[in-house]
């Protein structure tokens, strides 16, 4: 069962992003993997994010994940430096 509802989810970001991809007038025509890898691609790097989030909350014995933890892990960890440059 819950293979079935990833599975269900993931072809709903897949159908997002391909969606995404042709409205772009930029962006040609695309291959049929390139939205497949593209959720996966988003789904390891939220992963890692939360992962990270997670030691620094145990590390500083908090209860809760806050917007203040993520963005400590996006401006204090080295492979996220290019990600936060004018969000945060």
């Amino acid at each position: 069962m819950q293979n079935q509802d990833k599975s269900l989810k993931m072809t709903g970001l897949v159908s997002n992003i391909k969606n995404l991809l042709q409205t772009n007038q930029s962006i040609g025509k695309i291959d049929s993997p390139v939205p497949l890898l593209l959720s996966n691609s988003i789904e390891i790097f939220l992963a890692d994010i939360l992962y990270s989030s997670l030691s620094l909350i145990k590390k500083l014995k908090k209860r809760k994940l806050k917007t203040k933890h993520l963005k400590y892990v996006l401006k204090k960890k080295i492979r996220f430096r290019e990600f936060k440059k004018k969000e945060l």
